[in-house]
């Protein structure tokens, strides 16, 4: 597994650590206020851009994870524009 490192969470601007996973695609995030999730690289660009209040939506799904999992949001590149999606995934 990779080293974890310190930055502030993509979602709160809380700080948290996180580990690459997916060859540096995704970060495997440990938010002391949103829980546990991973986030693309592309989707951590996209959601900097947006208002708090939408990334703090993102924040709420991820504290309320079906136990033994957590949330999963990845930017979803289609011809028609570039989309963020979100599902849920078993905790590692």
């Amino acid at each position: 597994m990779e080293e974890q490192q310190t930055g502030e969470c993509p979602l709160c601007d809380t700080g948290a650590s996180f580990t690459f996973t997916d060859h540096e695609n995704y970060k495997l995030v440990q938010c002391p206020k949103c829980g546990i999730f991973e986030i693309s690289v592309g989707a951590e660009r996209t959601l900097r851009d947006r208002h708090m209040e939408q990334r703090l939506e993102y924040a709420e799904l991820s504290r309320n994870a079906p136990k033994g999992q957590m949330l999963v949001i990845k930017l979803n590149v289609t011809v028609d524009g570039n989309f963020l999606v979100y599902g849920y995934a078993a905790l590692r």
